[in-house]
């Protein structure tokens, strides 16, 4: 064979080689299929630590390898839902994510859970837990002490000739036997469960925002003599209940049905089923504009001293105040509710002078709230949350944009009129107070609203302009109509200055938000600087003095989750 042959022969043996690899690596890749992103579920508080459930996809062509969650920047591993995230700080809000990792590849992060704080066992729940348990206790003695006197009595013919009638022996007998079993039995079946470690499974959804107390029991003669050791222990067993979750819905039920009362001290249960924050209605209620004076003028000028530091630095600032629900609807506290207060319903009015006087460029959310509802004929916050609805933040949203743009000269972002549509259910935003009563059946929710985002008007936009807020969640409504307009600017919120990092955005459809790392860079690059605060905590918030800090001092909150 000569050597041009054997050439041509190498050469379609190369080309053979080529083909069959390509085909190889072909098919491979068609069989190769990546998992599906895993749909977040509920995220539950616990004591420095958050469960996370999710529903997992399929894994595709490859096999799990694990299962990823991540609250902030906490990372926690695991083989199935749900998974408990450990490490966290209590009192922080935290957003989780998910995602699965099989031996094809690895998911993006899921879309954002609910927001967590994880806290500390409180009092409210292992007092409620540890009276529980000894009212049953205290019947199951008295339950017993009056049988076993029954039983006595029965032989006693002598003394009690009237407990020798059949009658009053049944009588006796019935009596002994129904304390015995009803109040005594299940306790004895808890402490058993507890003590082997098993646990009858609750058909009943888990309770929501319940933190069990997992610190170790105490030791010593003390804690035995002051009760704490026999009330830790009854908070323990008392999880062990059989039924546990169906017997405290059955129970908040009817204390929420017959009292119109919450078990939880962070709800109030106002008229006609709408539910308020505790300390925003005590607040409201208690205001005294000439007492309150010299707060509400350091107030102002610490405002003024942000601004213009700001100023200083270049930047354009605006305060936002964002409405208290009890505001609006005062008429909805309870029968009852003590209000001594005569200025509570001019007090914003009078202390947003201060803001004036000094100077201070300002937008006033919370006085468009009564117009929201004549207007779209719907009310602007929900019966079953705390915060006010998207819609009841257009108004508001428009005229922070109008303010901005006239501020900066630049159209920072464009003013519109969005389409509304009924939505199909509340939002667990809409129901987060409602889903804290833990009832045995859901309540009724208003009619709520579904903003539509509007069709851009322009092809392309010549520049997209940035925005950097302090503030509280009260905030999140107008992020979320901020970025739905055509052109958005880039909005990005440092969570109380102190938490987390909220980048807003519009994708399928809908608004959203992801949490990321703090980056205080944004403070000296964004276009604008917003300051917002609450109605119910403003001139009190804890952020604002942080943020002053730094303006002032160049110093950074030492809390961050970095």
């Amino acid at each position: 064979m000569n050597l041009p042959e054997i050439n041509r022969g190498r050469a379609c043996m190369t080309r053979f080689l080529f083909l069959l690899v390509g085909s190889i690596v072909a098919c491979t890749a068609l069989a190769t299929t990546l998992p599906d992103v895993p749909e977040i579920g509920l995220a539950s508080p616990g004591d420095g630590s958050a469960t996370v459930s999710f529903t997992p996809g399929r894994l595709g062509s490859g096999r799990l390898v694990e299962y990823m969650v991540v609250c902030n920047n906490n990372v926690q591993s695991g083989a199935a839902s749900p998974i408990t995230v450990t490490g966290l700080t209590n009192g922080t809000a935290y957003g989780c994510r998910a995602r699965v990792t099989t031996t094809v590849g690895t998911t993006p992060w899921s879309e954002l859970s609910n927001i967590v704080t994880p806290r500390a066992a409180t009092a409210d729940v292992s007092d409620r837990k540890h009276s529980l348990i000894w009212i049953v206790g205290i019947l199951g003695f008295v339950g017993v002490a009056t049988g076993l006197a029954a039983w006595r009595r029965r032989f006693s013919s002598q003394t009690e000739p009237l407990l020798q009638t059949p009658v009053a022996r049944r009588a006796s007998d019935v009596l002994m036997l129904w304390m015995m079993s009803v109040l005594w039995i299940p306790g004895v079946v808890a402490f058993g469960m507890y003590a082997t470690g098993k646990k009858i499974i609750d058909p009943s959804a888990p309770l929501i925002g319940v933190v069990e107390n997992k610190i170790p029991l105490s030791g010593g003669l003390h804690s035995l003599m002051n009760g704490r050791f026999q009330k830790e222990i009854a908070a323990r067993v008392f999880n062990w209940m059989p039924f546990y979750a169906s017997i405290t819905r059955f129970f908040n039920q009817a204390q929420y049905t017959l009292l119109r009362a919450s078990s939880n001290r962070e709800i109030l249960v106002g008229r006609d089923g709408y539910l308020f924050h505790p300390s925003y209605a005590s607040t409201y209620c208690k205001r005294d504009i000439t007492a309150a004076a010299p707060t509400l003028e350091a107030w102002a000028k610490m405002i003024l001293e942000i601004q213009n530091g700001f100023q200083k630095k270049g930047k354009n600032f605006l305060y936002i105040l964002t409405p208290s629900k009890v505001e609006y609807m005062s008429d909805k506290l309870p029968f009852g509710y003590p209000c001594p207060s005569k200025e509570r319903d001019i007090f914003i009015s009078e202390a947003l002078k201060y803001l004036a006087l000094a100077g201070v460029n300002y937008v006033d959310a919370s006085s468009k709230m009564s117009e929201i509802q004549q207007r779209y004929g719907y009310e602007p916050f929900p019966k079953g949350g705390i915060h006010w609805t998207d819609l009841a933040a257009m108004d508001a949203t428009n005229e922070i944009i109008n303010k901005m743009n006239r501020l900066t000269g630049k159209p920072i972002a464009t003013p519109y009129r969005p389409k509304i549509e009924d939505a199909p259910e509340a939002s667990w935003e809409e129901q987060d107070f409602v889903n804290l009563l833990n009832l045995k059946w859901p309540l009724p929710a208003n009619k709520t609203a579904k903003i539509v985002r509007e069709e851009s008007t322009t092809k392309s936009c010549s520049s997209q302009y940035s925005i950097v807020v302090v503030g509280n969640s009260f905030f999140t409504s107008l992020g979320r109509n901020l970025v739905a307009g055509s052109c958005p600017p880039s909005v990005r919120q440092l969570f109380y200055f102190s938490v987390h990092q909220r980048h807003f955005y519009y994708k399928n459809n809908a608004p959203n938000f992801d949490i990321e790392k703090m980056d205080f860079n944004l403070l000296e690059s964004s276009d604008v600087i917003i300051l917002e605060e609450h109605a119910g905590i403003f001139s009190t918030a804890s952020y604002t003095p942080l943020l002053h800090k730094y303006i002032t001092d160049g110093v950074l909150p030492k809390t961050v989750q970095r």
